[in-house]
């Protein structure tokens, strides 16, 4: 608390894109169709670190295996079953682990600007501008 009122510390972090992109590239491995979950894990390990540890700590290797066991030769079975067990709080969790890891976390106005230009929006303004443009879009789908 005394970091906090002191400004050393915020209650509110944001990810950077790199997390994002990071995550997503891996993400586009699991859909390409790989079967074999070390292969998967080595692909996050060469995307990012702290994502293979991350996805090792959940046994993903275990459950990736069971998955494939079950609903191999199905690929949209296999997906939808893993973005069960993948849901958006691990999505959270692993998003956080990159950017603690690998220090990506940052200030708004460093982070916000590529995130909505990656989201196809507006990234000139200032915080105001930001928060406006996030309100408006919140329920709309991204572009």
């Amino acid at each position: 608390m005394a970091a906090l009122q002191a400004g050393a510390a915020t209650t509110v972090r944001f990810y950077a894109l790199p997390a994002f992109e990071i995550l997503k590239s891996w993400l586009d491995e699991v859909q390409g169709g790989v079967q074999d979950a070390e292969a998967l894990l080595a692909s996050a390990a060469r995307l990012g670190p702290p994502l293979e540890d991350f996805l090792r700590r959940r046994g993903f290797a275990s459950v990736w295996n069971k998955l494939c066991h079950q609903h191999g030769g199905h690929q949209g079975r296999l997906l939808a079953a893993f973005h069960q067990w993948f849901d958006g709080l691990k999505t959270r969790q692993s998003l956080a682990e990159l950017c603690d890891k690998q220090g990506l976390w940052g200030d708004p106005w460093d982070l916000l600007p590529p995130l909505l230009s990656r989201a196809g929006l507006k990234s000139d303004g200032d915080l105001g501008t930001y928060l406006a443009l996030l309100r408006q879009q919140q329920n709309f789908p991204v572009r």
